[in-house]
């Protein structure tokens, strides 16, 4: 998780204390299973991959908690994965519509696995907040 990783960072040392914020937390993407209609290792896998786009998906957020301050919520993201691991559809609702609709195309672009039953239907919960 974000989190995790920012721990283990190693950052050079100024001179003084600093401290250091990260302006949002993603609340369900450690904790969060996508429901899938696969396997286990279909939900690991879309897991993977969906973190793999972390940075993409908190873009999304990002672009308009700068222009709403307060936003908050969870983003549903409906998608499925072909034979070949492509998302041949994805939709995404919740949090606010540009935000469901950036990160419904962000899911689009993904280069799956190829899932053990295709074609692998998912809903993912993405839940956003800004620290405080």
């Amino acid at each position: 998780c974000v989190a995790s990783a920012i721990k283990r960072a190693v950052f050079d040392r100024p001179g003084r204390k600093t401290d250091v914020s990260y302006p949002f937390v993603f609340e369900a993407l450690g904790e969060a299973t996508p429901i899938t209609s696969g396997s286990d290792d279909d939900t690991m896998m879309v897991r993977r991959h969906i973190k793999r786009s972390i940075a993409k998906i908190q873009f999304c957020y990002e672009q308009q908690r700068a222009k709403q301050p307060t936003l908050a919520g969870t983003v549903r993201v409906a998608f499925e994965i072909d034979a070949t691991g492509k998302v041949t559809r994805s939709s995404g609702d919740g949090v606010d519509p540009a935000v469901a609709t950036c990160v419904a195309r962000v899911v689009q672009g993904i280069v799956f696995d190829k899932p053990s039953k295709p074609p692998l239907s998912v809903n993912y919960p993405l839940t956003f907040r800004a620290s405080p």
